[in-house]
This record gives structure tokens, sequence and C-alpha cells, in this order.
């Protein structure tokens, strides 16, 4: 094959052998075009189309993550309030007074401490 392919070469005049290289390297041309060029620039913009839309979910759940810490914080701030006026009606409640008007006091008072740990 190869031999059949030299002696055609041979065959040729210097300026046919000119064109056929000629047209041969345009043909490689064309077909890295078409072959390499073309669908790398698609692969491309799909690519940038892809992150796009990624990057509008991630921001949507960016968001919604952001209002469920607010809402989380906003139900464990009441939740402590109503904790705190709960020990503190109780510990009003232990200092009343008895039936003979005496002040009933059940002893020193002890301070109540609370955290909230507000990281989720």
């Amino acid at each position: 094959m190869m031999d059949r392919m030299k002696a055609y070469w041979i065959e040729r005049s210097p300026r046919e052998q000119w064109m056929l290289g000629v047209m041969f390297a345009l043909l490689a041309v064309v077909i890295l075009w078409l072959g390499v060029a073309r669908p790398l620039t698609h692969a491309q913009r799909s690519a940038r189309d892809a992150l796009r839309e990624a990057t509008v979910r991630f921001q949507k759940v960016m968001t919604d993550n952001e209002r469920a810490l607010r809402a989380a914080r906003s139900v464990s701030e009441r939740l402590l309030k109503a904790i705190v006026a709960a020990v503190s009606e109780k510990q009003v409640s232990a200092a009343a007074y008895s039936s003979a008007g005496v002040l009933n006091n059940a002893g020193p008072r002890r301070a109540v401490a609370m955290t909230l740990n507000k990281q989720l």
C-alpha cells in the first residue's frame, strides 16, 4: 500500500505535488476545526451555562438556609424568654404570703443561670 502511494506521489509533477500538499493541509485544518475546535467551543459554552444554573441554585439554597437559620434563632429566643419567664414566675410564687398573712419564704433565693447555644 505504501509502495503504491510512493509510486503515485513520484509520478506527479512538482506542481501537482505542491497542490496536493496544500489540499491535504487545508483538509487537515477543516478536520481539526470540525472535529476538535467546534466541539470544544460547544463544551465550553455548555459548561458555562451549567455553572450559571448551579450558581443560581446555590444562591437559592443559601437564601433558604439563611431564612431557616433566622427562623430557628427567633424560635430559640422566644423559647428562652418563655423558660426565663416560667422560672421567674416560679421563684416569685415561692415567696408568697400564707393564709395567716405571714411571708412564706422557702429560704434564700438562688440565682438561676441559663444559656442558649445559638450554634446550629
